[in-house]
C-alpha cells in the first residue's frame, strides 16, 4: 500500500462507516504486500515499515468503528517464498545427438503454415473480417515486409456495433506435454490503445481451453536467452513503432490441437494498424525448468528407455541443448530427455505453489498467517462482529494445477481433490477459532467448477462436495457474474445461492457497475423468496477499480431493497 494509496484508503474509512458498512477487507495492494512480513530478502527497514504501515491501516479503521479482515494466502505466495514448489508441467522433448551436442529432433520445423506470408494465398490462415479492412479486419499487404514480399496487415477500426473482431487465426497439431516457443515480428502504425492487441492460444476439438491467456498481460511475456524479459510483449509494444521481435512459450498439457489467435476481439477506441510477419511455433528443449531437486529435474535417457544418462558425467544442460562429455553418448543417438516446465507467464506473471501432501506449502501458508496475525487478530471487540478472527483465503481463477505427476504425494486423481488438500489443508493448520473465507467460483459448477478449466490437470466438477463437507464453516464470498446485469446472470446467481445454502454466504456485489447491485439485490430477494430457508449472512461492496465514490449510492439501494430491514441507517 504506498502513500497515495494508503491516504485514499483513510479517506474512505469514515465514508464507508456512515454508509453502513463494518468492515474492510484488506488485501495490501496484492498479497505480495504481506509475503513482505516474512520474506528475508526484503530488508529489515522495508519489512519493518510494512507491518507498521499495516498496523497503521488496521488502527485508523477501527478507529472509524471498522473491523478490517486480512485477504492473502492465495496459492502463488509459497512459490514465491521457496522457487521450488512453482507449479510446472512435465514434459519430455526428442533430442538428436549431432556433433557432441543434443538439440531438440523436431526444432528447427515450423508447425506454422505460411508464417511467412510469402503464399499468393493465406492459407492455412484465417482472418475475421477478411478484405473488409473498412470495418477492421485484416489481408496481406505487398508493401510492408520484415522479410520476403509480403506481411499480414490488421487493422482496429471504431465500429458502430456488433462484433469488432479483427484476428489472425490458425489451426495447429500438437503432441501431448510438450514446451513450444511462439515468435513473431510486429511492427505498428497509429494505434489508439496498443494494450489491447492480444494472443490466445486455445485447445481445438473437444478440449477448447485456452493453452496461453495472460491475464494482465494481452500480448503475453517473452524470454530471452533463458531469462524472463524484464517486461512483457504488451508493455514493449507501442504505436508507429519499427519491426520487433516478441514471443511466448506455452505447455500442450494433454492437448493434441490449439488455435493461435493474434488481434483484437472488441471495438477500438480508435484506428490501430498492426503489421505481422515471420510467424513461428517451434518445439523447444530445456527453457524455464524448474527444479524440485528430487532425481527428476533432468532425466536423459536413449528413446528405448534402455540407458539413462547421467548429468555431469555423460552430459551438461547449456541452454536449451545438451553438451556431450565425451564419446559417452553415441553421435545421432535419439534421446528423450523429461523436464519441468514453469507454468509462470502463462495465465498471470507468478503461478501457484505445488500443494503435496503434508507439503512445504502447509508450512508457508502457515507461516504466512503466523506473520499476519499479530497485526489483525488483536482488534478492540466494539467493532468485531461474528467471530473474533477472521481470515480471507484468496483462492480464485487458479488456472494451472494438479500437474506434479512425478513427485509422490503430490498430484491427485482429480482437480477437486487437489484443491481440496490446498484448503482444507492450510485450514486444518490455522487456530480452531479462526473463520475463514473463500470466493465461490473455484467450488461452484455455476463457474470454475467444471470439467475443464484452463490448464488444470482433472476435474474440478466436484470440489464443492470434496471440500464443503469437511468445512461447513468456511464463508462463501459469492461474486457470480461479477458485474453482469442481464438475465443468464441471475440463472447462475440463483443455482450458486441455492447450491451454498448450507454455507454461511456474502454476497460480493457492485464490481464497478452501478445497476449491477439492484441485479444482485432483486436475484437475492427472488431466490429467498424461492426458499425461505436460504439465508445471505452479508454483502460486500466490491471493486476491481478501487472506485469508492459509489459506496453512499451502493447502500441507499441496499436499504431501499428488502434486504435494507438489517441494513443501519446512513449517518
Amino acid at each position: 500500500m504506498d502513500g497515495v494509496t494508503y491516504q485514499k484508503y483513510q479517506a474512505m474509512l469514515p465514508h464507508a462507516k456512515a454508509a453502513g458498512f463494518n468492515a474492510v477487507a484488506l488485501s495490501a495492494s496484492g498479497t505480495s504486500a504481506y509475503i513482505g512480513l516474512l520474506d528475508h530478502r526484503w530488508s529489515d527497514r522495508y519489512r519493518a515499515t510494512l507491518k507498521q504501515r499495516l498496523v497503521d491501516a488496521v488502527r485508523k479503521a477501527n478507529e472509524a468503528g471498522l473491523e478490517v479482515v486480512p485477504v492473502a494466502g492465495n496459492p502463488e505466495s509459497p512459490q514465491y517464498l521457496q522457487a521450488s514448489l512453482t507449479e510446472a508441467f512435465p514434459t519430455t522433448t526428442p533430442y538428436v545427438v549431432k556433433g557432441g551436442r543434443a538439440a531438440p529432433a523436431n526444432g528447427a520445423v515450423n508447425l506454422l503454415g505460411n508464417g511467412d506470408f510469402e503464399a499468393a494465398q493465406l492459407t492455412p490462415w484465417g482472418v475475421d473480417m477478411l478484405d473488409a479492412l473498412a470495418a477492421g479486419g485484416g489481408q496481406l499487404d505487398d508493401d510492408v515486409a520484415h522479410n520476403g514480399k509480403r506481411s499480414l496487415r490488421l487493422e482496429a477500426k471504431v465500429r458502430g456495433g456488433g462484433p469488432a473482431l479483427s484476428r489472425l487465426i490458425q489451426q495447429v497439431k500438437l503432441r501431448p506435454n510438450t514446451a513450444y516457443r511462439l515468435s513473431f515480428w510486429l511492427k505498428s502504425g497509429s494505434y489508439a490503445n496498443p494494450g489491447a492487441l492480444r494472443l490466445l492460444i486455445m485447445g481445438s476439438g473437444a478440449n477448447k481451453e485456452a493453452l496461453y491467456a495472460h491475464a494482465d498481460h494481452n500480448l503475453g511475456w517473452g524470454v530471452t536467452d533463458g531469462t524472463w524479459n524484464a517486461y512483457s510483449n504488451t508493455a514493449t509494444f507501442r504505436a508507429n513503432q519499427p519491426w520487433t521481435l516478441y514471443n511466448v512459450q506455452f505447455n500442450s498439457g494433454t492437448k493434441e490441437a490449439a488455435g493461435i489467435y493474434l488481434g483484437t476481439w472488441g471495438r477500438a477506441p480508435g484506428p490501430g494498424t498492426v503489421w505481422v510477419d515471420d510467424m513461428e511455433l517451434r518445439e523447444i528443449g530445456i527453457s524455464m525448468p524448474i527444479e524440485r531437486d528430487d532425481g527428476r529435474d533432468y532425466v536423459v535417457q536413449a528413446k528405448d528407455g534402455s540407458t539413462t544418462y547421467r548429468r555431469g558425467t555423460d552430459y551438461e544442460i547449456d541452454g536449451e541443448q545438451l553438451s556431450i562429455r565425451g564419446n559417452s553418448i553415441p553421435e545421432g543417438a535419439e534421446l528423450n530427455v523429461s523436464w519441468r516446465q514453469s507454468a509462470e507467464h502463462i495465465f498471470a506473471s507468478s503461478a501457484p505453489a505445488i500443494a503435496c501432501e503434508n507439503g512445504d506449502y502447509f508450512t508457508w501458508q502457515k507461516k504466512l498467517y503466523d506473520a499476519i496475525d499479530p497485526v489483525f487478530g488483536h482488534q478492540p471487540s466494539a467493532v468485531i462482529t461474528g467471530s473474533k478472527r477472521k481470515y480471507f483465503m484468496y483462492y480464485d481463477e487458479i488456472r494451472v494445477m494438479n500437474w506434479e505427476t512425478w513427485k509422490p504425494g503430490c498430484s491427485m486423481p482429480s482437480a477437486a481433490e487437489y484443491l481440496r488438500r490446498m484448503v482444507t489443508g492450510v485450514q486444518a493448520r490455522l487456530p480452531k477459532d479462526l473463520e475463514t473465507a473463500v470466493w465461490n467460483d473455484m467450488f461452484d459448477p455455476s463457474m470454475n467448477g467444471v470439467p475443464q478449466y484452463y490448464q488444470v490437470r482433472g476435474s474440478l466438477h466436484r470440489s464443492q462436495k470434496d471440500m464443503y463437507d469437511r468445512n461447513p464453516g468456511t464463508v462463501i464470498i459469492n461474486w457470480t457474474g461479477g458485474s453482469e446485469t442481464d438475465a443468464g446472470a441471475a440463472t447462475k446467481r440463483r443455482a450458486s445461492l441455492k447450491f451454498f445454502r448450507n454455507q454461511p454466504q456474502v454476497v460480493a456485489l457492485y464490481y464497478d457497475a452501478i445497476d449491477s447491485t439492484d441485479a444482485w439485490l432483486k436475484t437475492v430477494v427472488d431466490a429467498q423468496a424461492a426458499d425461505p430457508a436460504l439465508k445471505i449472512d452479508g454483502l460486500m461492496y466490491t471493486t476491481w477499480n478501487n472506485k469508492y465514490m459509489d459506496l453512499d449510492e451502493v447502500a441507499r439501494r441496499i436499504r431501499a431493497s428488502p434486504l435494507g430491514r438489517r441494513w443501519p441507517v446512513s449517518r
